[in-house]
């Protein structure tokens, strides 16, 4: 997300540039003044700031998930529409302090024209999210593949080894499933249940219908209302735990307590 909002943030700028420069250059023989039409179209184009990377990454997360027609209208409306309230919030308070006028005046002056750039950057920044998302998206290989204690992730763009030790969580997305290490996240195309029979061997526990553990990578176990509810992974990462990933998490903690416990009794044979 972060890459998200450097790379939108140049885009705003260069937006920006471009719109100041046409603008200067059609109005510099009645004297304009450059400074000035720079900051009206960077309060203008402000709330892309916020919307951009926002829409990018929802097309990403959509092309990703390839969610059907009706929950992808949905999404794409609920998001529009949220942006709409943002750009209208920016003009009617931010635009028309500017200028120094209401509220009212400052939207009764815009007509839909000035509406189509907002329009158009929405449609561009949802398809480039798209793109991205299928250039990261992995392509379909098959049975999983696992060699020597490695899992070949493949996407459009590259090839990942990920080494099985190095992964401390599994989680479903979607037709998908997320290797989670403390470095970052792949994304595999298989099913939780591919997944949890390969890496049962491996030390993996399933705590939710949606996510696998690495049982010996676990930090600590939240609790509440009289039972397990959360356990906790090296690198901050947290993970639910559902009514049936409770009992396997208790008697895994029982049994390396008793571990624990046999081991130091053989080390301290008077206790």
């Amino acid at each position: 997300m972060f890459a998200l909002v450097r790379l939108t943030t140049l885009l705003w700028i260069v937006t920006v540039g471009l719109f100041t420069l046409t603008s200067y250059l059609d109005a510099r023989s009645a004297g304009a003044d450059i400074l000035q039409i720079a900051q009206i179209y960077a309060l203008g184009f402000l709330p892309w700031l916020i919307a951009a990377p926002l829409t990018v990454h929802v097309g990403l997360n959509q092309a990703r998930r390839r969610s059907g027609w009706p929950r992808l209208a949905l999404e794409t409306m609920v998001l529009a529409a949220a942006i709409a309230a943002i750009v209208l919030a920016n003009m009617a308070f931010v635009v028309s302090a500017y200028w120094g006028v209401t509220p009212g005046q400052i939207l009764a002056a815009n007509s839909f024209r000035e509406w189509i750039w907002d329009i158009l950057i929405f449609a561009v920044a949802l398809l480039a999210g798209h793109v991205l998302g299928a250039l990261r998206r992995p392509l379909d290989s098959g049975p999983l593949e696992a060699e020597a204690g490695k899992i070949v992730v493949r996407s459009a763009l590259r090839v990942d080894i990920v080494d099985i030790d190095d992964v401390i969580a599994a989680t479903a997305q979607g037709n998908y499933v997320a290797l989670v290490t403390e470095s970052g996240e792949f994304l595999h195309r298989a099913t939780l249940g591919e997944m949890k029979a390969l890496l049962a061997r491996h030390g993996f526990v399933q705590v939710h219908r949606s996510h696998l553990v690495r049982a010996d990578a676990i930090v600590s176990v939240r609790r509440g209302s009289g039972r397990a509810q959360n356990v906790l992974m090296p690198g901050g990462r947290e993970f639910p735990v559902s009514a049936s990933g409770k009992q396997v998490l208790e008697q895994l903690l029982n049994v390396q307590h008793a571990a624990a416990r046999q081991s130091e009794v053989l080390r301290n044979p008077a206790q």
